[in-house]
């Protein structure tokens, strides 16, 4: 028997015959009635708040979809204009030369396109391609203004730049 059951009369116990049995008795019954009352209503706000959650999240996951579209388009216009500036960047005198490699870059767009905090992240080894990759994105800079629903503060984008001799 459970613990608030504890002290309740049974069948099997001796019939009530004073007052303060009885109201004994009857303040047992008002304690397991507001218990059971108690319990009931939180079954009600579990019910109520699963309910609620599933809703929610059945709701955000075209939500996240969108996110995800406006993210992609918006990257996908950035490292576009970031390649066609690489390509023009990569001279002719490392073509020639064969010198080939990747860098990977670190920066920063701010809510008005502009670049800010350019770093090379991981560098080619090769100096002249770490600046050919640098001098790529600024002239690729400024970009189009961020969508508002991917962030309030700067983009921060990590991204590979590849040159190669072919």
């Amino acid at each position: 028997m459970p613990d608030y059951l504890d002290g309740l009369a049974t069948a099997e116990e001796e019939p009530i015959n004073t007052k303060h049995q009885k109201r004994k008795q009857t303040k047992r019954f008002a304690r397991i009635l507001m218990l059971s009352c108690s319990l009931l209503a939180c079954q009600i706000g579990a019910l109520v708040h699963f309910l609620t959650a599933n809703a929610a999240s059945q709701k955000a996951a075209p939500a996240k979809k969108e996110m995800r579209d406006i993210r992609a388009k918006y990257f996908g216009q950035v490292l576009k204009k970031i390649q066609i500036a690489a390509s023009q960047s990569y001279s002719k005198s490392l073509k020639k030369a064969g010198i080939q490699g990747r860098v990977l870059l670190r920066f920063s767009i701010q809510s008005n396109g502009v670049v800010k905090s350019l770093r090379v992240y991981r560098s080619s080894r090769n100096k002249e391609l770490d600046a050919a990759a640098l001098n790529a994105l600024k002239s690729a800079s400024p970009f189009p203004h961020p969508p508002k629903s991917l962030s309030r503060d700067d983009l921060t984008l990590t991204t590979p730049l590849v040159f190669h001799s072919k």
